[in-house]
Order: structure tokens, then C-alpha cells, then sequence
């Protein structure tokens, strides 16, 4: 897991790493006890029931059983479809896109080990970020959660593409997670087990690694931390 703290949004084509975090502030953060902890008691896991999108909702789950968190998961009806249907036929498009995401829904929370972490599937209809930013506020989320890829990957579209929208529009915090981190042994629950804290020294950063020590602390992980010199090369040219 790779943290940062930004005081302004991420920008597209950001270099990627398996699972990345950004926070704004919105945990709660308690160093008043013997050891410090962080709280998101609420997590949403944005879906398009991709392998990137599972990628997410399993790194979330590994989070919700250390922290006690409640999982909303979220699937976007997006309007798109609407445009290859005309007037007579929208109601029965609509109707069957609606049955779709149910039974997909419902084939996810089948196949996951919950393993006693408290869920809501939500289904709603529209754009993603709205709906997602919709969402946030009605249900208090304190933690975003998404694939960086979806069912496109090779172009890189859908959670792509959604992502890197949130990233500029979020004041949230949220957590990427690409595909490679299902690349693990069937049957056997996901744990984060590095943690590399990146920071430039400015205010906002000192949020951030409050966060990062403190889930260092919860999860049993190894922290580092990098801070990256950038050569000025104006003067060599």
C-alpha cells in the first residue's frame, strides 16, 4: 500500500502502485489510547464486477476485519446504455439493465467470505461520480474504495477512466487497488502487509502519516517511508 496525503486533487497518468491511498482528513484519528488507532467505520467499494473491481472489495474487507468497518457496496447503473435504445423500448432496457446489476450483485456477496463484516449492496442509476459522490454523503463514508482497472482493461476504460475522475473531483479520502493483488493463493484472505508512506514534508503530509502509523500500528504491517529529492536540471540545459 502506497499512502499520500494531497492538498489538491491527483492529477491523470500519476505513476500507479497495487494499492494506493489518498487521505483528506475525513478518518478519525485517536492518540489518546496506549496505542493509536484509526477509525473508518465506514468503507465504499465502488463496482462494475470486474477483477479489478473484486481487487478493491477484497482489500477493503482486509481493512473492515481489523477496524470493524461496514462495507457499502456500490454498482452505478450508467445512463449510456439508454442511447442504443429508442423512446418505445427505454422502459424495457432500463428494466432489464436493473436486472443485470441485481444478479450480478447478488453473484458477488454469494462469493465473498465476509467473515462477519456487516455489508449493504446499493444499486442506483447514473453517472458514477455523482452517484459515488451521492452516496458518500448519505451514508457518512469515511473511506472510498475502487479498481483502477475494469472490464476494458487492456484500454484501460470503465474503472480507468472512473478513477482517475474521482481522483480530480473527490475531497474524500479514497483507495485504489489495481488487479495484481489477486494474484494470490485461492482460498486464502487477503492481508496488507507493507506500507509505504510517501511524503514531501508539507502540512497535509503530517496528516497522512498519522494515518499511515497508525494502520501500522492496527494491521501488523511493515511502514517505510520515502521522500523523493528531484534533481533541477534548468541549469544544465
Amino acid at each position: 500500500m502506497c499512502i499520500t496525503s494531497l492538498n489538491r486533487p491527483i492529477t491523470a497518468g500519476s505513476p500507479e502502485s497495487p494499492v494506493r491511498f489518498m487521505f483528506t482528513g475525513s478518518a478519525t484519528v485517536r492518540d489518546d489510547l496506549t496505542s493509536p488507532v484509526v477509525e473508518f467505520s465506514r468503507i465504499l467499494v465502488a463496482t462494475d464486477f470486474s477483477e479489478g473491481a473484486r481487487a478493491a472489495l477484497e482489500c477493503a474487507l482486509a481493512m473492515s476485519r481489523r477496524l470493524k468497518s461496514q462495507i457499502f457496496l456500490l454498482h452505478a447503473i450508467p445512463p449510456q446504455f439508454l442511447e442504443y435504445a429508442g423512446p418505445d423500448r427505454s422502459e424495457e432496457t432500463i428494466a432489464r439493465a436493473k436486472d443485470y446489476a441485481a444478479a450480478e450483485m447478488a453473484r458477488l456477496t454469494g462469493s465473498v467470505d465476509w467473515a462477519g463484516v456487516p455489508y449493504e449492496a446499493i444499486l442506483q442509476e447514473g453517472p458514477v461520480w455523482p452517484v459515488v459522490r451521492d452516496c458518500v454523503a448519505a451514508n457518512r463514508i469515511e473511506l472510498v474504495a475502487f479498481g483502477t482497472w475494469g472490464r476494458a482493461a487492456k484500454q484501460k476504460m470503465l474503472l480507468g477512466s472512473v478513477a482517475e475522475e474521482i481522483f480530480r473531483m473527490a475531497d474524500f479520502s479514497t483507495l485504489t487497488v489495481t488487479p495484481h493483488v489477486m494474484g494470490r493463493e485461492s482460498g486464502v484472505a487477503l492481508e496488507l502487509k507493507r506500507i509505504l508512506f510517501v511524503t514531501n514534508f508539507k502540512p497535509h503530509a503530517e496528516r497522512a502519516a498519522r494515518v499511515a502509523y497508525c494502520l501500522d500500528c492496527q494491521q501488523g504491517t511493515a511502514l517505510a517511508a520515502l521522500h523523493v529529492v528531484e534533481e533541477d536540471t534548468r541549469d544544465k540545459a
